[in-house]
């Protein structure tokens, strides 16, 4: 029996044993830490480009407010 490398692969033979199913326990919690890491940095990213264009769209309007921007622009 080889070690998953993915959550779905853990079959009822990788849980025969306490300590393989403590290992399979560990191996899952792991996965769970990593998407959740992956989850939160790829939510903090969004939000920054967010907040970027956000920031865009208030200096165009105050370049447009002072007719430093044409419409065409």
């Amino acid at each position: 029996i080889h070690n998953p490398r993915f959550v779905n692969e853990i079959r009822t033979p990788h849980l025969g044993t306490p300590r393989k199913a403590r290992r399979a326990l560990q191996f899952v919690k792991w996965t769970i830490i990593q998407q959740k890491q992956k989850i939160k940095t790829l939510q903090q990213a969004r939000n920054r480009l967010i907040a970027h264009v956000t920031t865009m769209k208030g200096l165009i309007k105050h370049l447009k407010q002072k007719n430093l921007l044409s419409e065409a622009a």
